[in-house]
């Protein structure tokens, strides 16, 4: 029967606990700081670390309507906003008043296989014919 060998610490090699949770290895251990370069604390409290500040950033800006607060993409007073829904101008399809007219009307979807409006390709009565 094989023995089990116990976990022991990469830093001390002390069995019992592992690296993290080390005794004798306290959390800046033996490393140096990154700002200072001297052993025994780390970077976020080093006395020579200057705090940061935290400076309010420009507000978000929209390229589209160069308005503030908003992303292009979530422009509502936008030069390109027409529905592809009723072909209103001002609003998007997702925005729409009017019920949905998909299928239905000049902008009606096509489908791709047989050319005639009313349906999409993967509803075509054409494949009904191919099985």
């Amino acid at each position: 029967m094989s023995e089990i060998k116990e976990k022991s610490c990469y830093k001390c090699k002390e069995v019992g606990h592992i690296s993290r949770n080390c005794p004798k290895n306290p959390e800046a251990g033996d490393r140096a700081c990154y700002v200072c370069n001297v052993v025994g604390h780390l970077s976020r409290e080093c006395p020579q670390n200057p705090q940061p500040t935290f400076e309010k950033k420009d507000p978000i800006k929209c390229y589209q309507c160069n308005g503030f607060g908003h992303f292009a993409r979530d422009c509502r007073r936008g030069r390109d906003n027409k529905c592809y829904n009723c072909g209103g101008l001002g609003h998007i399809s997702k925005d729409c008043p009017s019920p949905s007219t998909r299928g239905q009307g000049r902008d009606a979807a096509k489908c791709y296989k047989c050319n005639q409006p009313g349906h999409i390709a993967k509803a075509c009565p054409e494949n009904q014919s191919e099985n």
